[in-house]
């Protein structure tokens, strides 16, 4: 489907930088803790890519681990093999309310749960926000094909 180029293009942009934290609360730039999504992104999706999501299961922060354990279901092989974990078959409008507080938590909107998580795979074209038609139109996506 669709969501395989981006799984693709997303693991081909994608890199492993700094270690995974929770994100600051406040829009304060001096927070101390860094937030998990990089603002200095060039790739050509229309949201900030969550880089923590890209870091190896045990070098997460131990809050991170347990929101992603106790409440999304992950386990460390699926946390680190994209697409494993049944949340992630499940776009934004999919999640439970319990589901999307521990994805809140974890500092995702509907929008990046839906770029980056879920890779829009239940979604059918007209159902794509404009941002997610211009992020698959520029991987060379159309609504044919």
């Amino acid at each position: 489907a669709v969501g395989v180029a981006v799984v693709v293009a997303v693991l081909a942009l994608g890199g492993r930088r700094g270690g995974a934290q929770i994100p600051p609360t406040t829009s304060d730039s001096s927070a101390s803790s860094p937030s998990p999504y990089d603002q200095a992104d060039t790739s050509p999706f229309p949201y900030a890519k969550p880089t923590f999501r890209y870091e190896p299961f045990h070098e997460l922060d131990t809050t991170v681990q347990n929101i992603a354990v106790e409440d999304l279901g992950y386990l460390e092989i699926a946390w680190n093999t994209h697409g494993l974990a049944p949340i992630e078959q499940k776009g934004w409008r999919d999640l439970t309310t319990n589901e999307r507080d521990a994805v809140n938590l974890l500092g995702f909107t509907a929008d990046t749960w839906d770029c980056f998580i879920h890779h829009y795979d239940s979604y059918a074209w007209v159902d794509l926000t404009e941002e997610a038609v211009q992020a698959y139109t520029e991987l060379g996506w159309t609504q044919e094909h």
